[in-house]
């Protein structure tokens, strides 16, 4: 069980790194960070990356609208996909790792096969931005979710359900595959939650997760547990609210310091849940419903949290206008102790773990840093 840290019980090392290629860290079962290597994009900006299930590939979309398959191993651009006109998303692979689907503000989905990187299909249903789109665990739905609606889509038949739609100014729908795919949420901005089976596609119930409108302008956070029993949502008041699926009633309500939830997951082992704010970083533990970290940074942006799959790390990154720095932050989960390494040129965008947990990747700019975790 993890012990609780405070501002004042965090060991906290800062590293200076600008052609560092190596650096000495003890966080977890970490003992090294070393850079593996750099890829300079074409992009001015990375919007969004995402591993494949086997941890092969990675991809990055841009803001310019293109995707780059990138080998995990050698750095190289394994594909160039090219088609959407206007800044990337969401990506998501399907779990058998044959498709990658793309969301994009230029109001279409797109399917990719990742094998030689042709479109497979266009969906052009929506009416306005798509941000979110994920794949069913047996890969045969596709969900997509944006500022008009919330659309599944029957694979391969293209066949649509419409889940949630506007016509108005969006309210901004986010939907989410529960992990065994039998039911689907569907949230907006300034109504309340809903539960969908997705093997009668009907309504089974709502979650009252609005408070006068919900956090952030584009997107709810909501999440569910990695067991699929519990869901969690961020709402306007800087609250998070935890439900029981079955049966459905709210167990916990947690209150962030910041007004904003900007992230909001699960640990891997479904312990302990992590939000973020404009500049906090909290921790709170689902069995004592008590705060394990509640830390309040100096750097005002932070940007996404991602935990390491055998849970023992958060990482976590952003910029310090202060130090005009970006940084990352690696937390033991465990022991409390965590790194930060500054000196980072412009703002660390994104973060995220190899899915063996054996590299951490961070975007800056256009920039693509893989970093070997030993």
């Amino acid at each position: 069980m993890p012990k609780n840290h405070n501002d004042a019980s965090v060991t906290s090392t800062l590293t200076t790194i600008d052609s560092i290629e190596s650096i000495t860290i003890t966080v977890a079962n970490v003992s090294h960070l070393t850079k593996a290597f750099s890829i300079q994009s074409e992009s001015a900006y990375i919007s969004t990356m995402v591993f494949s299930v086997d941890g092969t590939l990675l991809a990055t979309g841009s803001a310019e609208g293109a995707i780059s398959l990138w080998s995990t191993q050698t750095g190289k651009r394994a594909a160039l996909l090219q088609g959407h006109t206007d800044v990337i998303n969401d990506l998501a692979f399907s779990p058998n790792g044959k498709f990658l689907a793309s969301a994009s503000r230029d109001k279409t989905v797109r399917m990719w096969n990742t094998t030689d990187g042709k479109e497979l299909a266009v969906f052009r249903d929506h009416l306005s931005n798509v941000t979110h789109v994920s794949f069913s665990p047996d890969n045969k739905m596709l969900l997509s979710s944006g500022e008009n609606a919330a659309i599944l889509w029957q694979l391969p038949t293209k066949t649509k359900v419409v889940l949630a739609e506007v016509q108005e100014d969006a309210p901004a729908f986010t939907g989410r595959f529960s992990p065994d795919g039998s039911i689907i949420v569907v949230s907006a901005r300034n109504s309340d939650t809903e539960i969908w089976t997705t093997s009668s596609l009907k309504l089974q119930g709502k979650l009252l997760c609005h408070n006068g409108g919900v956090s952030a302008d584009i997107f709810t956070p909501i999440v569910f547990r990695p067991d699929g029993r519990l869901v969690a949502c961020g709402l306007a008041s800087g609250a998070i609210q935890v439900w029981d699926i079955v049966p459905l009633k709210e167990l916990i309500t947690f209150q962030q310091k910041d007004d904003t939830v900007m992230d909001l997951l699960f640990s891997p082992n479904g312990k302990v849940l992590a939000t973020t704010g404009d500049n906090t970083v909290q921790l709170w533990s689902i069995s004592s419903r008590t705060a394990l970290l509640d830390q309040q940074l100096d750097c005002s942006t932070v940007t996404n949290a991602v935990f390491s799959p055998d849970s023992s790390l958060l990482g976590y990154g952003g910029y310090c206008p202060k130090k005009e720095t970006g940084f990352l932050t690696l937390f033991d989960t465990n022991s409390g102790r965590q790194v930060t390494i500054f000196n980072i040129k412009g703002l660390v965008s994104h973060v995220a773990f190899h899915p063996k947990g054996t590299q951490i990747v961070t975007t800056v700019g256009g920039e693509i840093h893989f970093w070997m975790l030993h």
